[in-house]
């Protein structure tokens, strides 16, 4: 009897088959969206302070290449891990926020919406690297290309212990560590300056080379297990 009613029940509150679900799928409109429309629609959700970080930066290297005109390749060199640090905070603030599960909703993965979003920083601060070498090889005896790597290890250096940092932890206070980073390596560059300029002379430039390679794998490795953490590319619906 019991069975009977179960078959009863199921049968009356079973839903009906869906008619002409095809044809209403197809009706309904597709956005498309390809990769470069993608990755330039991620520009506006950019920060303005990561923009500002960098754009301050290339105003102290303008000032200081026509006022001081001495000196300038430590004063940049104090300001590029501030530089590093937006990249960072930048990436790490879905999971600092918690805003991984709204993220996974939408259209675009969350890989894919920080993979863009690096992109995009890291290729203005590419050419934001650029611009600076030669302005720091002012006023200095180092060239272009020294000025670029001088410039290059502690951007490299902040950049792999904020990825550490944020790796470990996931509270808000990441970003108080990536900050703190960021002064701490603003402070050695202005101490090697002022203490241990011999450091920078030629016949140590392939020290700083190697240094560069090394912490450039690091970091690659860095970005590459952060990616790796979130979603998996096969949830979302690009």
């Amino acid at each position: 009897m019991k069975k009977r009613v179960k078959r009863a029940l199921k049968y009356a509150f079973e839903a009906p088959a869906p008619l002409s679900k095809e044809l209403f799928l197809r009706s309904l409109p597709q956005p498309r969206c390809g990769g470069r429309t993608f990755v330039l629609s991620q520009v506006g959700y950019i920060p303005l302070w990561v923009w500002g970080v960098s754009f301050v930066t290339f105003l102290i290297a303008l000032f200081s290449a026509h006022y001081v005109r001495k000196n300038i390749l430590g004063i940049l060199s104090a300001c590029i891990p501030f530089v590093a640090s937006s990249v960072v905070a930048e990436n790490g603030k879905s999971m600092v926020y918690r805003m991984a599960e709204l993220e996974k909703a939408s259209l675009f993965s969350l890989r894919s919406v920080a993979l863009a979003r690096l992109g995009i920083i890291g290729f203005s601060h590419l050419i934001l690297l650029c611009l600076l070498s030669p302005l720091a090889a002012v006023g200095s005896l180092t060239s272009t290309l020294q000025a670029g790597v001088y410039l290059l290890l502690p951007y490299l250096l902040t950049t792999w212990l904020s990825l550490v940092f944020t790796r470990k932890s996931r509270s808000r206070d990441t970003s108080y560590l990536c900050m703190g980073t960021a002064v701490m390596i603003s402070g050695l560059c202005v101490m090697t300056q002022s203490k241990f300029y011999l450091i920078y002379r030629p016949e140590y430039f392939h020290c700083w080379v190697v240094l560069t390679a090394v912490l450039l794998t690091l970091t690659a490795l860095g970005y590459y297990g952060t990616i790796k953490r979130t979603e998996e590319l096969s949830w979302n619906l690009f």
